[in-house]
């Protein structure tokens, strides 16, 4: 693949040459070096590729740009993805920014709160110790006096309401809240055990039907609160009662805590972690918290691999298309609404353009590398 790239990063810095004025350090044959395929040569990569929304509208640059394009013409979904920018700009804004910013947000988009996926794995620690809340993907604003429905969340966390598919404004966080602080007492959720899978029916049977059980490791007070705020019906759960968070915070078991100097970053935590260090007996037992498991590439996606070119669909490749305005200029309509020739699936694909110096060399390098390693007819680039 590393030709391939060499070639198609030769074609862009070709095509970017010479042209002056309004032109941008464009050549006059720009469009017809960099043009899309033909929608009839992509079949087969539109039913191999995995459909899933990190990948086409996040990680990929021209995915993300198309999606944000589509969400922008849809009212709902424009509020949503400003949202999601806002997040982005959160996590790299500095420690001592980070509260204005977050408030910030707060504010503007999520007036009132709804985090909907408060577990474990999303409570991270910052160098001070302090409590930093990550993945806000499941986050949604709720307008005032309404409410929203929704399956949404993370098995053995969502609240009942949540399970029976209800509607709801901000109870299923408080219930969230229960569970994380059930398990930082007890070492396991209320309704799973650790190492020991039980059928996403039966958890969910659990949430609905049965109590939690306590063993001697909870306080009176610590019994009390997760009790509170696990209660099966929302209307009778601690933190929906009227009050808000305040009703939380005045429970008996936070009495020695002053809130005020907490959110200001002003209390000292109980512990500070070491960012050098990392806080497992040993590597493997990252395994047991981290959802990626081993990869491994199976003869199907070598074969997909091997018919895709790297270097016209890389990341990198994608951004310089965005920066440099050519996708903005190869990606439009007929002016009458109507779709362009590479993208009618009654048309047929034009002939390549001719192919320059520098690609024939490497075309007939690629070629001859072809002849020497097989008998068997070589393959153009």
């Amino acid at each position: 693949m590393e030709l391939e790239n060499i070639v198609a990063n030769t074609v862009l810095i070709k095509a970017r040459e010479g042209g002056g004025g309004n032109r941008k350090g464009k050549s006059k044959k720009w469009k017809q070096m960099l043009q899309f395929p033909h929608i009839s040569l992509c079949e087969e990569l539109r039913q191999t590729t995995e459909k899933d929304y990190h990948s086409l509208c996040e990680k990929q640059p021209i995915g993300r740009l198309l999606f944000r394009q589509f969400c922008d013409t849809r009212p709902e979904l424009r509020r949503c993805i400003k949202f999601l920018d806002a997040v982005a700009d959160y996590e790299v804004t500095p420690d001592e920014k980070r509260k204005e910013c977050g408030q910030e947000i707060l504010e503007k988009y999520l007036n009132p709160t709804m985090y909907e996926d408060l577990k474990p794995e999303n409570i991270l620690l910052d160098d001070h110790g302090h409590i930093r809340i990550s993945d806000l993907g499941l986050a949604v604003h709720i307008p005032e006096g309404q409410t929203i429905k929704g399956r949404v969340g993370t098995v053995g966390y969502m609240a009942p309401e949540v399970v029976k598919n209800e509607r709801y404004t901000l109870s299923p966080d408080w219930w969230a809240l229960g569970c994380l602080l059930y398990e930082m007492i007890e070492g396991q959720s209320p309704f799973q055990q650790r190492k020991k899978k039980i059928k996403r029916e039966e958890v969910e049977r659990l949430v609905r039907e049965v109590e939690e059980e306590y063993s001697s490791k909870f306080s009176d007070d610590a019994k009390d609160l997760c009790r509170l705020l696990l209660a099966k019906d929302p209307n009778e759960r601690l933190g929906c009662l009227g009050g808000g968070a305040s009703e939380v915070k005045s429970h008996v078991i936070f009495r020695s805590i002053n809130f005020k100097r907490l959110e200001a970053g002003m209390q000292e935590a109980p512990f500070i972690p070491d960012p050098q260090a990392i806080y497992c007996k040993d590597v493997l037992d990252i395994e047991q918290f981290s959802t990626v498991k081993g990869v491994e590439l199976e003869p199907k996606d070598e074969s997909f691999y091997s018919k895709v070119s790297t270097g016209s669909v890389s990341i990198p490749w994608q951004n310089e298309m965005i920066e440099s305005e050519c996708f903005q200029e190869l990606n439009v309509l007929n002016p009458d609404g109507s779709i362009p020739p590479d993208l009618d699936w009654r048309g047929q694909p034009s002939p390549p353009p001719k192919q320059g110096l520098l690609q024939r060399l490497f075309g007939r390098q690629e070629c001859c590398g072809n002849c020497s390693d097989s008998d068997e007819e070589p393959t153009r680039l």
